[in-house]
């Protein structure tokens, strides 16, 4: 027999899908002809790929607020630690701006290298993971790095938190 596709732009209800399916059933059956319903395919193919981007972004989600607790919870730690120090600096003059840029530099360094670094991941892994689906890069790219910019605004905003209370106590 002899293959013949239909396909439809779009997204057609049930009612629609199953007269179509039906009438090109009958031709079908006139020329001996192959029937192949691809609107079948096509939704399994779009609840992969939403599949897809609802886990990735969980993952994101998990790695952005990890990142986040790590660098706060360090820089506490750090504080807790160094907290003579940094009364006897305070002591000699030293003003909050000074102490605060201390623990700030390395949050931004470390955020800024861990956005690089995943940005390159990602350009050698999303093309073998979404091959089949098209992924955007023009569009998921600059949605990391702006995510690793908000990562860092959010460390350094727990970091500059953490150095307040510290200094007032």
């Amino acid at each position: 027999p002899t293959n013949a596709y239909s396909y439809l732009s779009g997204i057609v209800d049930s009612e629609t899908e199953q007269l179509l399916e039906q009438k090109i059933s009958r031709i079908g059956m006139r020329g001996e002809l192959k029937v192949v319903n691809n609107l079948e395919n096509r939704r399994r193919q779009i609840k992969e790929y939403h599949e897809a981007n609802l886990f990735f972004a969980a993952l994101v989600l998990l790695f952005f607020v990890t990142c986040v607790v790590m660098q706060v919870g360090s820089v506490s730690r750090r504080l807790r630690s160094e907290i003579r120090t940094i009364g006897t600096i305070r002591a000699v003059g030293a003003d909050e701006k000074n102490i605060m840029n201390c623990y700030r530099l390395p949050v931004i360094v470390s955020c800024g290298i861990g956005t690089v670094l995943a940005a390159l991941i990602y350009l050698l892994i999303a093309p073998l993971v979404f091959s089949f689906m098209r992924s955007p890069l023009y569009v998921t790219l600059p949605a990391m790095i702006l995510l690793g910019i908000i990562c860092t605004a959010v460390c350094l905003i727990g970091i500059k938190i953490r150095v307040k209370a510290t200094l007032n106590s």
